[in-house]
């Protein structure tokens, strides 16, 4: 996971001229200035495509804008908006990238933003409609049903990013509302099945494995750990230097 076929105590590079960078459970991927999508970590849900498993970074797409690294698959927006998922075998996630893009119609193209669960996947499109599909077992689409769905169904509208934890996920909208649906450890979230609103000013979001967390415009940052608000931190400052040999950083 670490991009380098040891292990080490102190930041090391890997790759240079990056654009965004992504983790999974055993896997991560990042995207450079060149639009190309490089992997490593472990590939036994075929998370990395058709490669085995890989300690330093390795060639995965070209022409991608952004590349997510969910729990054991991964996904890219391409530059031409168009969505593509592979990993963990299931029927659900669809083809590795040298394969057909998988989703119908709704989420194939136009989409400027996704994220995926453990077996289920969010997609916001340029119109700002929000889609989602694969696993409902606990609410985790958003569309009121326990239903799976292998086709995208539109869940919201007028949402600018989203996330995704183990069975749950936060959609941002574009007047600063975050929306929570879903389950944590297996105990569905208020609202469960559909969309509930739990926070407003809200500038990014994020979500772990079982915990999600908002930056909202006065500075201050939400973390929560199911319906509990476990966090109200004020006054965020900027990271300060990492403690180590300055060589490393050359």
């Amino acid at each position: 996971q670490l991009g380098r076929s040891d292990s080490t105590a102190y930041p090391q590079k890997i790759l240079s001229d990056i654009v965004s960078v992504s983790c999974g459970t055993v896997h991560m991927l990042a995207v450079k200035t060149d639009n190309t999508l490089w992997g490593w970590g472990d590939n036994s849900s075929n998370q990395l495509s058709n490669l085995y498993n890989t300690q330093t970074p390795t060639l995965l797409m070209t022409d991608v804008q952004d590349a997510v690294a969910c729990s054991i698959s991964s996904m890219a927006i391409k530059t031409d908006g168009s969505l593509w998922i592979w990993g963990n075998g299931n029927k659900n996630y669809g083809e590795a990238p040298d394969g057909v893009c998988y989703g119908s119609t709704p989420t194939k193209d136009h989409v400027i933003a996704a994220s995926g669960g453990d077996t289920f996947f969010v997609a916001v499109k340029d119109d700002y409609t929000l889609w989602s599909w694969g696993d409902n077992n606990l609410g985790q689409l958003g569309n009121g049903t326990y239903n799976s769905s292998v086709t995208p169904v539109q869940i919201m509208s007028n949402v600018k990013s989203v996330c995704a934890g183990k069975d749950f996920a936060l959609a941002l909208t574009n007047n600063g509302d975050v929306y929570r649906w879903g389950a944590v450890n297996g105990h569905e979230v208020e609202g469960g099945n559909l969309p509930r609103k739990i926070a407003d000013h809200v500038v990014s979001i994020s979500a772990e494995y079982l915990r999600c967390s908002a930056l909202k415009s006065d500075g201050t940052v939400l973390r929560w750990d199911g319906d509990e608000l476990i966090d109200n931190v004020e006054n965020i400052k900027l990271p300060e230097r990492i403690y180590g040999k300055p060589s490393i950083w050359a």
